[in-house]
C-alpha cells in the first residue's frame, strides 16, 4: 500500500503484522472481497473526489479509493487501526487521518478545507 499501483495487502497478513484481531466491542468487519471493495469506491467516487471514509479499518477501500485517484479523510475509532492505516499509507499525501469518532466530525469545516462538497462512504460496523 505504500505507493500507488500496488495491490492491497492481505487482510489476514496485515493482522498477523500488526498482531490484531478484530475487536467486538467494536463490532469491527473487514472488507475483503475485491468486487464489494471496487463497487463501493466506483459509487463513491461518482459522486466526487473528496471523500470522507469512516471506519476505514485497515484500509482496503482506503487503498481502492486512492488507486482511483480521490482525496481521503479517513476517520476511524479504533486506536490500533489508525496505526496501521499510518504505517501502511505513510507516503500516501492524498490521505489524512483521524481518530475520531465519526458521530462528533465537522463535516462543514472539513468541506470548507477541502474547497468542495464531500462524499461520506465507508463500511461501519455491524453485528449480527
Amino acid at each position: 500500500m505504500k505507493g500507488e499501483g500496488t495491490p492491497p495487502p492481505d487482510t489476514r497478513d496485515l493482522l498477523r503484522k500488526y498482531e490484531l484481531r478484530p475487536k467486538r466491542s467494536f463490532s469491527q468487519n473487514f472488507l475483503i472481497q475485491p468486487g464489494a471493495i471496487a463497487q463501493i469506491a466506483d459509487a463513491a467516487l461518482a459522486m466526487g473526489e473528496q471523500i470522507v471514509e469512516l471506519g476505514p479499518g485497515l484500509g482496503a477501500l482506503t487503498h481502492a479509493l486512492l488507486e482511483r485517484g480521490a482525496t481521503v479523510l479517513a476517520v476511524e475509532l479504533d486506536r490500533d487501526m489508525v496505526r496501521v492505516l499510518e504505517e501502511e499509507f505513510a507516503t500516501q499525501e492524498r490521505l489524512l487521518v483521524r481518530l475520531g469518532d465519526a458521530a462528533e466530525l465537522d463535516l462543514g469545516a472539513y468541506s470548507k478545507a477541502f474547497g468542495s462538497k464531500l462524499v461520506v462512504t465507508g463500511n461501519l460496523p455491524y453485528q449480527a
